[in-house]
């Protein structure tokens, strides 16, 4: 009944002549509600958006096609929404419809970032390289030291998914001289993370460790849940490599009781996966076999979209060792039950193999 009523009540605005300006105030609105939730607490933030969704999706649906430059700071405005809820398909989505050119340059700046940040996710060198070109264009051209270095830490990100990680490292190199130039800490702190990332990768688990542990003390000084979480699943993944089970088993346990309890969805399938390793190492390999279901379906990892999960030896080596350990047929169907099992399940059974 209720839909009908609102069907009716639509045909009747359309018939008015009054559908559009409305729908432009609609998303309007949402736009200035997202712009405020983007300057609060990420899980608060979160909550309300999420109790908003049909509007904003709704808003967004007429904005593409209708004002782009507003769809554009919309999408943009919601990215620590589409980061904590885990929606980055979604966001690269509304993203690349939005997309346009006459944006203001401080929207395009913005708008850039988000999009780079969801090809980081899935794993798209091509598009990420791509967009950070286009960032350290704009860059250049408003004379923005600090983007101009998130825009080469970004290409040196593209370069280390290619496999070329001399040049990944040149670009991490001149992407923090121009963050410290800028006075921005932050992403310093960030280009020196990826840097730990990048010697992980080539095996100096040493350096990692090194600069992972300076992270994680860095975040935990300033207070912020999801660096700390984010942090400490670094170190979790460094432990693996090292061999140090029972720590790397410590770490993913405080990470994922910080995501659980700040509702960071998105962080969630990392630490799934570093629970899954952890469960193989052990000899658990039914439940390991679970949690990679699990990690696969809220991270998006199967059914051809790649996300950064892909790139961690630990994580081919667990999905290897358990299927060899389970044999194939017993390993898919766990596996495919794990896709299954609901996410509050999934962490259970991840918190229970880390204990």
């Amino acid at each position: 009944m209720l839909e009908t009523i609102r069907e009716f009540a639509l045909e009747r605005l359309e018939e008015s002549g009054g559908a559009d300006d409305l729908r432009r105030r609609h998303s309007s609105f949402f736009l200035r509600f997202a712009e405020v939730l983007k300057d609060e607490a990420p899980s608060e933030g979160s909550m309300r958006a999420e109790s908003e969704l049909g509007n904003i999706r709704a808003a967004l649906g007429w904005a593409v096609e209708s004002d782009r430059t507003l769809a554009l700071g919309l999408a943009s405005a919601l990215r620590p929404f589409w980061d904590y809820s885990g929606r980055n398909r979604e966001a690269q989505r509304w993203l690349d419809r939005a997309w346009t050119e006459e944006a203001p340059p401080e929207l395009r700046k913005r708008a850039l970032r988000a999009r780079a940040a969801s090809a980081v996710v899935f794993r798209d060198a091509r598009k990420l390289a791509e967009l950070s070109e286009q960032r350290l264009q704009l860059a250049t051209a408003t004379g923005d030291l600090s983007e101009a270095g998130a825009a080469l830490n970004g290409l040196a990100i593209a370069a280390q998914f290619e496999g070329d990680f001399a040049r990944a490292r040149r670009l991490y190199e001149s992407a923090g001289e121009h963050a410290s130039s800028a006075g921005d800490r932050q992403r310093a702190a960030n280009v020196l993370a990826n840097l730990g990332m990048l010697a992980r990768i080539e095996g100096d688990f040493g350096e990692a460790r090194r600069i992972f542990m300076a992270d994680l003390e860095t975040r935990r000084a300033e207070g912020s849940d999801p660096d700390v979480a984010w942090a400490l699943q670094q170190l979790g993944e460094t432990a693996l490599e090292e061999g140090s089970l029972a720590e790397a088993a410590v770490l993913f346990h405080e990470a994922l009781e910080i995501v659980t309890r700040i509702g960071f969805r998105g962080a969630v399938p990392a630490v799934l996966a570093g629970a899954a390793a952890v469960a193989s190492a052990a000899g658990n390999a039914a439940e390991a076999a679970l949690l990679i279901g699990a990690a696969e379906e809220i991270g998006e990892v199967g059914r051809g979209k790649d996300n950064v999960l892909t790139e961690e030896p630990f994580w081919h080596r667990a999905v290897q060792a358990t299927r060899e350990s389970l044999g194939l047929d017993r390993f898919e169907e766990l596996r495919q039950s794990g896709c299954e099992l609901p996410e509050d399940r999934a962490i259970e059974l991840a918190l229970s193999c880390l204990d």
